[in-house]
């Protein structure tokens, strides 16, 4: 697993390059060359496989879900089923 360090995703994900190797954005050179290492390694699949299992449809429904049911109930008025902006 390769990826650049880009801002809210890939660090989290892989877990500081715990799961993969992380690349300075816009390093087209530190990108090729953690490719080559990547290729070259034999991944801990299970390892991987587990860690996938916390990015999965479901679970991100699920949390999406729980966020929801801590908003605020409507105003009187607003309609949709999660207004997520009132009025002033």
């Amino acid at each position: 697993m390769v990826s650049t360090a880009c801002p809210y995703g890939p660090r989290e994900i892989l877990r500081d390059g715990t799961y993969g190797i992380l690349t300075p954005i816009g390093d087209p050179a530190a990108m090729a060359a953690a490719i080559e290492t990547a290729l070259a390694r034999t991944p801990d699949r299970r390892s991987l496989r587990m860690r996938g299992l916390n990015y999965t449809a479901t679970r991100a429904a699920d949390r999406l879900l729980e966020i929801l049911s801590e908003l605020d109930a409507p105003s009187p008025g607003v309609t949709g089923v999660y207004p997520l902006a009132r009025a002033s």
